[in-house]
């Protein structure tokens, strides 16, 4: 089927059309990407009212490593690139997850979230604070620009509210439209997912805005009018377990071997599994608590 062109939504060219997706097992919905950038983009998302409710917490299995592991590289970026003394702010802040996981470091961070309840960071929101000190050091955002239908809108949002951006998305792989289409990241399931980057559509973005663009050409980048030096972001992959598991880990690898005990590895994150199990529960119907006779999840 001939579908005519759309517009870029981040550097205006054309884009044509790739394939068609069904959304919320329902709704097939097409899919655009520029001849330009390569920025990817759902149709007009009219789905969206539908997406946002009790269930969209489930498929975020990430809610809680997430926090966790951005916590660190944002704690090493601001330690070596900005002022730590500064204040802070986490866009789409959900829970507030992150935003205690800095306080507790000692950063001072806060929460805006148009739509999320705050229960781990209440009383620090952005709107707890006067309105003259609603501007902030680093800003960060993640997971977040993959739900945006308007970037460059929500880009001058965010940066009215700090001139760094730190944030986290994952670059489009480099793929055929029939490989691109089984991307586990286009999330059909719960259809919040709609715009989607490649590089040269987020430097095109960083530019727009007077920026340099920083990345670890996978998940993790940063939008910021200074020129960094001295800062790479970690590599892509697995995340390792804290250092001191890992001191733990490797002194019961050696105790065990001095007593003739096979070396135990330590278990793999269960995120991506965990989403792929809830995913399964949702697609055949099943609320969670449900039990069945055998005293199992059902």
């Amino acid at each position: 089927m001939s579908m005519p062109d759309a517009q870029c939504k981040t550097c205006g060219a054309s884009s044509r059309f790739v394939f068609t997706k069904t959304i919320l097992s329902k709704y097939d919905v097409a899919f655009f990407q520029c001849r330009d950038c390569g920025f990817m983009q759902t149709e007009r998302p009219y789905w969206l009212q539908e997406t946002y409710g009790s269930s969209s917490d489930a498929f975020d299995t990430g809610l809680v490593a997430r926090p966790l592991a951005f916590g660190d590289v944002t704690e090493q970026l601001i330690m070596r690139c900005f002022d730590p003394a500064g204040r802070f702010v986490d866009y789409g802040g959900a829970h507030g997850v992150f935003v205690r996981h800095m306080r507790d470091k000692g950063f001072d961070f806060y929460r805006y979230d148009k739509y999320a309840e705050n229960i781990f960071a209440r009383y620090f929101d952005v709107s707890d604070l006067p309105r003259k000190e609603r501007n902030f050091e680093l800003l960060t955002s993640f997971e977040v620009f993959e739900h945006f239908e308007d970037p460059i809108k929500e880009l001058e949002e965010l940066f009215s509210l700090s001139k760094n951006l730190l944030f986290s998305t994952f670059l489009q792989p480099r793929a055929d439209a029939s490989e691109l289409r089984e991307w586990w990241y286009l999330a059909e399931l719960h259809g919040q997912h709609i715009s989607f980057y490649t590089e040269k559509a987020l430097r095109s973005l960083a530019e727009r805005f007077g920026c340099y663009f920083h990345s670890n050409g996978c998940d993790l980048h940063l939008f910021t009018p200074r020129k960094l030096a001295g800062f790479t972001f970690p590599r892509p992959g697995p995340r390792k377990p804290p250092s001191l598991v890992r001191a733990c880990s490797r002194l019961v690898h050696r105790l065990g071997r001095l007593r003739g005990r096979p070396a135990v590895p330590h278990p793999t994150t269960l995120i991506m599994k965990d989403a792929e199990w809830v995913k399964a529960q949702l697609l055949e119907g099943r609320s969670p608590g449900r039990v069945d006779e055998s005293g199992g999840q059902g």
